[in-house]
């Protein structure tokens, strides 16, 4: 790899960081009772939670000029996409494949990583190991399976780092 690309890869890398902290942004609108409740959400709740990634999407459209143009287009599709899945089955605009912007993919792997392997209300963590599997079945399904290969191939490193920080 030549200098160049390592440091446009190096800055792609710090701008999908950065843009990830805001990819449930649009929780913030959310019903707190919703998001703390343990157990299964009912239909009509689902329904309600799955406005969040249009609400955050619209929450960034209104931070243009407060953010760096790379930055906010990276971040405001994170949040508008992330819950996107590879088959189409997603929401909340049923992309498939291709159609979801390479930062929504990675970050959904990302999201489903977080929320496998920690704490949640309504279900308890997942070891490494099986936060791996889950991805890992999901591949062609949920997830883009070229990026969860790439996944699986450094989630092992992924495990150390997490362990020693």
């Amino acid at each position: 790899m030549q200098e160049r690309d390592r440091a446009e890869a190096a800055t792609y890398a710090a701008i999908l960081g950065a843009a990830a902290t805001f990819h449930d942004i649009g929780k913030f609108a959310m019903p707190a009772r919703l998001l703390g409740k343990p157990g299964r959400l009912d239909a009509y709740e689902y329904n309600v939670i799955k406005h969040h990634p249009a609400v955050g999407a619209n929450m960034l459209r209104h931070a243009r000029g407060r953010f760096a143009p790379g930055l906010l287009r990276t971040a405001w599709n994170m949040a508008a996409f992330h819950h996107e899945r590879w088959n189409g089955a997603g929401y909340p605009h049923g992309l498939k494949g291709r159609q979801i912007p390479v930062d929504a993919r990675l970050t959904a792997i990302a999201d489903a990583y977080d929320a496998a392997s920690h704490d949640r209300v309504y279900q308890p963590a997942h070891s490494h190991d099986e936060a791996v599997e889950l991805i890992g079945n999901s591949s062609g399904a949920d997830f883009d399976p070229h990026l969860v290969e790439i996944f699986l191939q450094v989630s092992g490193k992924l495990h150390t780092e997490l362990d020693a920080g």
